[in-house]
């Protein structure tokens, strides 16, 4: 795609990493993915028109198909960064980040993303996608910073950095999104996430409160940095 592009990706470094991928290939991929890759504008989103067949998801398939011929399972990562194209009507109204925004609008979110998985699946042959995770690292800072903003801009001096506020908005998309999975028959695809990250103590906090949930997440996922032996 286009940011590659820029920094020089080229059929030539494509085909090398076809060779690494297949001479040792993971046995989990997770695949961030940006649903205005096949978002047209709003009126079609909200009709429930979508474009698979855009420049993005034509380069998003070179990996698809890399990985099902690898034998690599993959954790659908549904939803990380927003094109600037979406962000009046898409984002969170008033975030001081719309390019890091959830979606504003969860109830049209988790039905395209069941509608997304039916068509990769079943209408494209991507067997492989076998879990579902959305964003990433959610815990991280202020509910309108980081990977995962929920809110307009909050004043500092009043506020602290509200986690409950993050996870919640997070537990709902996730509820909302297995409801859809159901409908569309698609239950068997495994919940995973949040993907937390910062804290020993913000990551404990999370699972603690994912663990309310564990009717819906199959599996919890962290992210560590800097983690001493101790």
């Amino acid at each position: 795609m286009r940011p590659g592009l820029i920094h020089g990706m080229n059929d030539a470094l494509w085909e090398e990493e076809c060779r690494r991928v297949k001479l040792s290939p993971p046995a989990v991929a997770r695949i961030w993915f940006q649903p205005d890759w096949f978002i047209i504008d709003k009126e079609t989103y909200y009709n429930h028109e979508y474009n698979f067949d855009s420049p993005e998801m034509q380069s998003f398939y070179k990996y698809m198909d890399l990985y099902l011929e690898s034998g690599t399972e993959v954790e659908f990562n549904y939803g990380w960064k927003v094109a600037e194209r979406i962000w009046d009507w898409y984002c969170i109204e008033g975030t001081p980040n719309p390019r890091s925004s959830a979606p504003r609008d969860l109830d049209e979110f988790a039905y395209s993303c069941a509608a997304t998985l039916k068509e990769l699946i079943e209408n494209r042959g991507y067997t492989n996608i076998k879990y579902l995770t959305f964003y990433n690292e959610p815990n991280w800072g202020y509910a309108d910073e980081g990977d995962f903003v929920v809110s307009s801009r909050i004043d500092r001096s009043v506020h602290k950095p509200n986690e409950e506020q993050k996870l919640n908005y997070w537990i709902d998309m996730l509820k909302k999104a297995k409801a859809e999975l159901v409908k569309a028959n698609l239950d068997y695809i495994k919940m995973w996430g949040p993907e937390t990250s910062c804290s020993d103590a913000s990551k404990i906090y999370w699972a603690k409160e994912f663990a309310k949930v564990d009717d819906i997440l199959d599996v919890h996922t962290t992210h560590r940095y800097n983690l001493s032996f101790d």
